[in-house]
């Protein structure tokens, strides 16, 4: 129960954080443009508690804790699809508050930024993680191997050290990791060192099932952890270079394995949902405070991704009606965008209900 517990309210505090700088790029750039938000809500459902602000903003924290979004001063509802047409009456004062009446290039910044917010919060994440922790200084040499993994298969032994993968120079154990982890199934180039004496290797890493639900490419090698004090401290700008490398790496990762998921060349197996997420969470939380901000870190460059998907419901599918507004010189008609909206509330319900099984899958319940 106490590990329920953890994970629910590691689940809560990591959505709830992410939310509120989604939907905060969001308003922060309305409000740059002169339009006014009526709500701020951080969840969906009914209201919980909230204050109202100068301007007339009600900001508040709602009942399920699975979203958030801003209405602004002339939506018809939270997605911002549809002007609200009671709004018709109002003053052309008043007007000059409306999103809807804002410029089609100033829509796409105030849409694009909710986005552009959750991927410059990874990155500042990362960033102080490393400016306070430092990088863990573990090194490339294999200090165990898995039994009949592809490590041992290809040849590789212990006291081996990885200089390069395909071609490219690793510094240290992660970077390692993070090569095989965006390898998938294609065999690797790996140039070692073993006693002074640079050996190559072709390696073929093995699918494994986690415990977790979701699939993952492995070679099957353990290295040393680091100590405490085998942490390199770096200066503001080494952090924030190191911060940008990493959710450039992420970023790169999350939109490979969608484009792939939708082209049939991979499996939807590791679409997670709310279940395995807060597991995930409760795990980072026990582990300590660096690990739970770097998952949140990890969780808000994925949400600021999957929001970018053309997909209407998503900011991602309001650029490209904007796209097409642009193009056509014209609003697509009221038909379209109907259609196109049930086509892509369809598409996000079917992603959600693809998610849940997962984690159903995943709990052995059946």
């Amino acid at each position: 129960m106490n590990e329920f517990i953890i994970s629910a309210l590691a689940f809560i505090a990591i959505i709830t954080l992410v939310v509120f700088v989604h939907e905060y790029g969001h308003y922060a750039a309305a409000r740059l443009f002169g339009v006014r938000a009526h709500v701020f809500s951080v969840g969906f459902g009914k209201r919980l508690f909230g204050r109202r602000d100068k301007n007339g903003c009600d900001w508040r924290v709602s009942l399920l804790p699975l979203g958030g979004y801003v209405k602004f001063f002339d939506d018809t509802g939270a997605a911002s699809f549809n002007i609200d047409e009671t709004q018709g009456e109002a003053t052309k004062g008043q007007k000059k508050y409306g999103f809807h009446n804002k410029s089609l290039w100033q829509k796409s910044i105030i849409v694009f930024a909710g986005p552009l917010f959750n991927i410059l919060f990874s990155w500042f994440i990362f960033s102080a993680a490393d400016y306070v922790y430092g990088t863990p200084q573990m090194r490339t040499v294999i200090s165990d191997l898995v039994k009949d993994g592809a490590a041992i298969r290809a040849g590789l032994q212990k006291g081996d050290e990885f200089i390069a993968i395909n071609d490219k120079k690793v510094a240290n154990a992660e970077e390692v990791r993070r090569i095989i982890m965006t390898s998938e199934s294609r065999p690797l180039r790996a140039e070692v060192l073993r006693k002074h004496e640079k050996l190559i290797f072709n390696i073929k890493p093995d699918i494994v099932t986690l415990d977790a639900g979701g699939r993952i490419p492995q070679v099957g090698v353990y290295f040393s952890e680091p100590k405490p004090f085998d942490s390199a401290k770096s200066g503001v700008l080494q952090s924030l270079a190191a911060g940008y490398k990493q959710t450039v790496f992420l970023s790169v990762a999350t939109l490979d394995f969608f484009a792939k998921m939708f082209t049939g060349r991979a499996s939807t197996e590791n679409l997670s949902g709310p279940v395995r997420i807060g597991k995930m969470a409760g795990e980072a939380a026990q582990s300590g405070l660096r690990s739970f901000i770097q998952l949140t870190a990890l969780i808000s460059v994925s949400i600021g991704l999957i929001n970018l998907m053309p997909i209407p419901m998503l900011d991602g599918g309001h650029l490209l009606m904007y796209g097409l507004q642009a193009v056509l010189r014209r609003e697509p008609g009221a038909f379209f965008k109907e259609w196109a909206y049930k086509i892509g509330f369809v598409t996000v319900m079917a992603l959600m209900v693809i998610a849940l099984l997962n984690d159903i899958n995943a709990l052995n319940l059946f």
